[in-house]
């Protein structure tokens, strides 16, 4: 293993740059990915394009736990992956 490399002088001390960002305005949902995912789809009525960026895994737990969330994609099933 090599020795760490830091790169406070390129990215700052806090890692992005010695930038302070504004606090995030999100609200944190209590719930897991698939279970928050199936709320919001099965609660429209319009079709559903899905883009998964990163980790893939909770899109084939959330049609497998609810196959009934099928009907609503739309024609494009999008899942891009770095």
């Amino acid at each position: 293993m090599e020795k760490m490399f830091n790169a406070t002088e390129i990215h700052g001390e806090n890692g992005l740059g010695g930038i302070d960002l504004p606090a995030s305005r999100s609200t944190v949902i209590d719930k897991h990915a698939v279970e928050f995912l199936a709320g919001e789809i099965d609660n429209t009525s319009e079709k559903v394009t899905i883009v998964a960026l990163g980790p893939l895994t909770n899109i084939p737990t959330l049609f497998r736990i609810y196959p009934n969330l099928f009907r609503v994609l739309s024609s494009s099933l999008s899942w891009v992956v770095q």
